[in-house]
């Protein structure tokens, strides 16, 4: 049975160079927009995989490397990408991006932890009173400072620590210690890299 060429379906074709392209854009979207959302997953730097130290994984708890696998699924029709339904596209490229950086953000906490557990560096916050236990905890700190005075101190809190902060923050007495502690830091920081740049 043979058909005329005008009897056969319409079928669109888009160069393969423009795939590349689009997905190309649409990934490098949704990192930086994972970003955007995610904030906690800028302090992270990146590296490629030449740069990473040699390390020997025997387990699957290793302090020294883990790898991730975040996955999202989302199903965009054909009627969506040829009738250019942008509203659907970003709606979807947001969707993968919360959903991505949310696994990466939980898996490299749970990787944080894991190794400060097995490295003994872990303060145990009692809830009823935090910024006490806050402020012994960063007695015991090791802060670096950078070349205007600024502390890499980050304090990555879950939504029940955060809850018990706002409703009873350091008092004005708490707020002169922990900035004794840090101006303590910051001048054996100073001290540190002026023994160290001496002839």
């Amino acid at each position: 049975m043979s058909s005329n060429a005008e009897d056969l379906p319409l079928i669109p074709a888009v160069a393969m160079e423009y795939v590349a392209a689009g997905r190309e854009w649409f990934g490098s979207r949704v990192l930086e927009l994972s970003e955007e959302l995610h904030p906690l997953l800028k302090s992270f730097s990146k590296q490629s995989v030449a740069e990473f130290p040699d390390v020997e994984v025997t387990d699957e708890v290793s302090t020294d490397y883990r790898q991730f696998a975040p996955r999202y699924e989302i199903v965009l029709t054909h009627d969506t990408a040829l009738g250019f339904d942008v509203d659907a596209v970003m709606g979807a490229m947001y969707e993968i991006a919360d959903g991505l950086g949310r696994q990466k953000e939980q898996g490299m906490m749970r990787f944080i932890s894991d190794s400060a557990e097995a490295s003994g560096n872990v303060v145990h916050m009692n809830l009823d009173d935090p910024v006490e236990t806050y402020i012994e905890a960063l007695k015991t700190l090791e802060v670096s400072f950078d070349s205007n005075g600024e502390s890499n101190l980050a304090l990555v809190a879950s939504p029940e620590l955060l809850e018990r902060l706002r409703a009873s923050p350091p008092t004005r007495e708490q707020t002169r210690r922990i900035d004794a502690i840090m101006d303590a830091k910051r001048e054996e920081h100073r001290a540190a890299r002026s023994r160290r740049q001496l002839p």
